[in-house]
């Protein structure tokens, strides 16, 4: 048995370097509204709750960094889709906060999604393909 454990942890370690989990308690979803002055964006729901993001960095050089998105009871497990980096894209403010904005391939949609995230990590926004935002918040 403690062989078995010792050889799932090698193998969990081959394949992420690195990883850090961050907490959120609020999900924004916002939409991309056409209206007679121009598009602005409006928010369509809220939701509170222990939601989580899953940063991490593999040893796989084809992946620069990932994350998985948890939902509330949610665990992080094999097999759950996730986000890769495409590329990084430069910074924008926000709410007069700098966020780093990147290209990222969502593997749940098989899509490119724009993502913002907050050097500190307490804002995560995912511009989806559907004009939807999905704004975590700490």
């Amino acid at each position: 048995m403690k062989k078995l454990l010792f050889l799932l942890s090698v193998i969990c370690f081959a394949t992420v370097s690195y990883s850090q989990t961050y907490s959120y308690s609020k999900l924004v979803k916002k939409a991309s509204v056409q209206t007679s002055s121009g598009y602005e964006e409006r928010i369509i729901g809220t939701t509170q709750g222990s939601f989580r993001i899953v940063f991490e960095t593999p040893n796989d050089p084809q992946i620069k960094k990932l994350f998985t998105v948890l939902n509330p009871g949610q665990d992080n497990a094999p097999g759950l889709p996730w986000f890769g980096l495409l590329q990084d894209k430069g910074y924008v403010e926000k709410n007069n906060k700098l966020l780093k904005k990147s290209l990222y391939f969502d593997t749940e949609n098989n899509e490119k999604v724009l993502v913002l995230i907050a050097d500190d990590y307490s804002q995560v926004v995912i511009f989806k393909s559907d004009d939807t935002i999905w704004e975590y918040l700490k």
